[in-house]
């Protein structure tokens, strides 16, 4: 298994776009302060995760399986899945029909009907 490291927005289009489809692959968030990334696309067989970033938004259909660590997701909506939450990582909103998964310290601060 191969993890590629992101710190960009456009690193991270660039890895799913050629990267998405590989089941071996682990696309690894690790932005510093102050970087804004949305992540709008699926990816199809790759491991999405974040580790320390602040992650604007999570939408469409889009899949994050891992949010650790300091990392900070802003919203999630559409149909967007959010695998796993834990240790003082947060997501402060979650919208449409989008599904979080929240363990050992995650936190949700806000979630819509049908989350």
């Amino acid at each position: 298994m191969s993890t590629i490291t992101i710190t960009t927005q456009a690193e991270l289009d660039a890895a799913i776009t050629d990267h998405g489809a590989e089941y071996s692959t682990t696309i690894l968030i690790d932005s510093p302060a102050g970087v804004r990334i949305n992540i709008m696309k699926a990816t199809d067989g790759a491991e999405l995760r974040v580790g320390s970033a602040s992650v604007v938004r999570v939408g469409g259909s889009a899949r994050v399986d891992w949010v650790g660590d300091s990392a900070r997701v802003g919203s999630v909506g559409g149909s967007a899945r959010v695998g796993s939450v834990g240790g003082s990582a947060s997501v402060d909103r979650a919208a449409g029909t989008s599904v979080v998964h929240l363990y050992r310290g995650g936190t949700l601060t806000r979630a819509g009907a049908y989350v």
